[in-house]
């Protein structure tokens, strides 16, 4: 599966919407996922930034929004607007927006579908190629390849489900990696066609 991987080019991101899209300022519906950390904006203050311009929130994530203002990808409204095709875009769209007095183009804000996530591969298929090039890859889509299994680490991609030492780690609910998602080559490739 991963000879397949390598040299595959990478793709973009969720498609951003047409042009018009953004100069219609009255139409535009979000909501917000996460924005929970100190490194940002609260989304109390997304929402009055949002308002300022003339935005709607919405607290629940329904067939009304045009956008999804997060900055996790981890969240069932981040899942739920990939399914929908609704633009998915960083909290600095908000706020750049509102000193452009206006919605800017969503393209450069887009969400990258590995964003902030520390990833472990774990299975002896994993060349040190193939490694390399996740990678970079990884790096290009907002992600992290890590060699190390630790409590900061999101998932933890296994070749198989032979077992390894980071496998029993994880499935044995060892101290600081019960959040550690195991995942599957397949998972990881199909997130980076996003």
């Amino acid at each position: 599966s991963w000879r397949r991987w390598l040299g595959r080019p990478i793709a973009s991101t969720a498609a951003a919407p047409p042009d018009s899209f953004s100069t219609m300022t009255s139409h535009i519906v979000y909501s917000i996922s996460g924005c929970t950390s100190h490194d940002g904006p609260s989304k109390a203050e997304l929402q009055a930034v949002g308002n300022s311009l003339g935005w709607r929130y919405t607290a629940v994530f329904d067939h009304t929004c045009t956008h999804l203002v997060s900055d996790s990808v981890t969240s069932e409204k981040y899942a739920t607007a990939l399914r929908r095709k609704v633009p998915i875009v960083h909290p600095a769209w908000v706020t750049e927006s509102a000193n452009s007095h206006g919605p800017l183009p969503e393209a450069a804000y887009l969400l990258p579908p590995f964003y902030q996530l520390k990833i472990v591969v774990t299975g002896s298929g994993f060349s040190q190629q193939v490694r390399e090039h996740m990678r970079s890859t990884l790096m290009q889509l907002g992600g992290t390849l890590t060699g190390q299994l630790s409590g900061d680490c999101t998932h933890l991609v296994a070749e198989s489900a032979q077992s390894t030492e980071k496998l029993q780690a994880v499935c044995s609910g060892a101290p600081g990696l019960k959040d550690v998602k195991v995942v599957s080559c397949a998972w990881l490739e199909a997130c980076m066609w996003l």
